[in-house]
């Protein structure tokens, strides 16, 4: 995975592959969210998001948590709060800027698209950096 990301930072193309959302699915799936106006339809939505991403998304959680099965609750917690700094922290940041008024996820939005590339070198550094941990017995 993490190569793939590398190679959609020397190689972008919107809708990578294993990578990104296909393109031709972004509409429906935008109409579809944009067509909420319910909490119940925004649960709904949201299980339905996440059932589609759980193919591209669950990988990481099924090696760690393999890796973390072996270990005793103090083995574990400092990995469990290393995740949360690189995989959580900025999603709580986004949210938090939006909150706050400081963005609009308009803002944020373009900021990712203005920065797509680096967002898939960053993403595929910390995956390979994180499978060569686990090859060479590092985890």
């Amino acid at each position: 995975m993490g190569i793939l990301e590398i190679k959609d930072f020397l190689f972008y193309k919107p809708g990578g592959l294993a990578t990104e959302m296909p393109i031709s699915l972004r509409p429906k799936v935008k109409k579809i969210i944009n067509g909420v106006t319910s909490p119940r339809g925004a649960f709904g939505i949201g299980l339905f998001v996440t059932l589609f991403l759980l193919p591209c998304t669950i990988g990481p959680y099924l090696i760690t948590g393999g890796l973390l099965s072996y270990l005793n609750i103090w083995q574990t917690l400092p990995w469990l709060v290393f995740y949360n700094i690189i995989f959580v922290l900025p999603m709580l940041a986004v949210t938090l800027f939006c909150f706050l008024g400081l963005a609009t996820v308009t803002d944020i939005e373009k900021w990712k698209v203005k920065n797509i590339k680096i967002i898939h070198l960053l993403a595929g550094v910390i995956i390979s950096g994180l499978g060569l941990a686990i090859l060479l017995g590092w985890v």
